[in-house]
């Protein structure tokens, strides 16, 4: 994407465009010569997001590292030169993130697609992991500079909020009040049949019954299987908790199964089957009898 679109490419996108940002819906610089503006448009480049005239541009809900793609457009009538853009956030950065120089859009025959990288789970650029934005509404400090060719050159400076809502799953395990940590089963076992695509599922060993609390800021759909049969299913909302019923080791293992329907969580804590569902069991330790 890091290139200048002319009319030989993608015609049809720009033409939609020339006719929605009739609204005015983006972040605006103009001093005569200079009029640079900052469009956010889709994936498909064919329709607009709403830029208020503040200065504000809300991302919406944050399921997972995703892009957002903008257009820079030149409607003055001569180059923008040194085009910079950042934010305040590391997990926030943009690509190109310098533009050398950037002529006149002629009615959108010439405009500079750039796109925003934010990362909240998985890497964009390469693979691995890069860590969660924490959960929650989130604000961060969009920055862009550039210079104005005129008889003196100007120079350009644009400030915007963008705001977010990052969304992660989480949940606690707790036996007697006192939380399981996910990422140290005490024990794994296969999956096979019970749970399909499951390789090897985590086991936990309360020595009581337990609570499952959500502690996320999704809704999570719990389901409860015996034998390879679902049992019953619930869907717990932030903040509230699902009993269960923990029985001995001798008369099979409990397996639960939580689903948050592709937002993010910590892979150390919760091993997702490629399909998103994490798979786990319960079980008093060996020899405990149920009270």
């Amino acid at each position: 994407m890091n290139r200048t679109i002319r009319n030989l490419f993608l015609m049809a996108p720009l033409l939609c465009l020339a006719g929605c940002l009739m609204q005015g819906e983006s972040l605006v610089y103009g001093n005569g010569n200079a009029d640079l503006r900052l469009i956010a448009v889709s994936d498909d480049l064919t329709a607009r997001s709403e830029i208020g005239d503040a200065g504000v541009f809300d991302l919406g809900d944050i399921d997972g590292s995703r892009q957002q793609y903008f257009i820079l457009q030149n409607n003055g009538d001569l180059p923008v030169t040194n085009i910079q853009l950042s934010t305040d956030n590391p997990n926030l950065t943009f690509h190109p993130s310098v533009i050398a120089s950037l002529p006149p859009s002629n009615g959108l025959s010439v405009v500079q697609v750039v796109k925003l990288n934010v990362v909240h789970g998985r890497r964009l650029d390469a693979e691995g992991w890069a860590g969660l934005l924490p959960a929650g509404k989130l604000q961060a400090a969009l920055k862009m500079t550039a210079f104005g060719q005129g008889a003196v050159s100007d120079s350009i400076r644009l400030d915007a909020t963008l705001h977010m809502n990052a969304r992660v799953m989480n949940a606690l395990l707790f036996n007697e009040g006192t939380p399981f940590d996910f990422s140290t089963p005490n024990l794994y076992v296969v999956g096979g049949s019970v749970f399909p695509g499951s390789q090897t599922v985590p086991v936990y060993t309360p020595t009581g019954d337990a609570r499952l609390v959500n502690t996320g800021n999704v809704p999570i759909l719990v389901r409860r299987w015996k034998s390879a049969a679902v049992l019953d299913s619930s869907i717990l909302t932030p903040g509230a908790a699902y009993s269960v019923e923990v029985e001995s080791f001798e008369n099979g293992l409990t397996g639960l199964e939580l689903e948050s329907y592709g937002v993010v969580s910590d892979p150390l804590k919760f091993r997702k089957n490629i399909d998103g569902r994490f798979f786990f069991r319960v079980t008093r330790p060996i020899g405990t009898a149920a009270h």
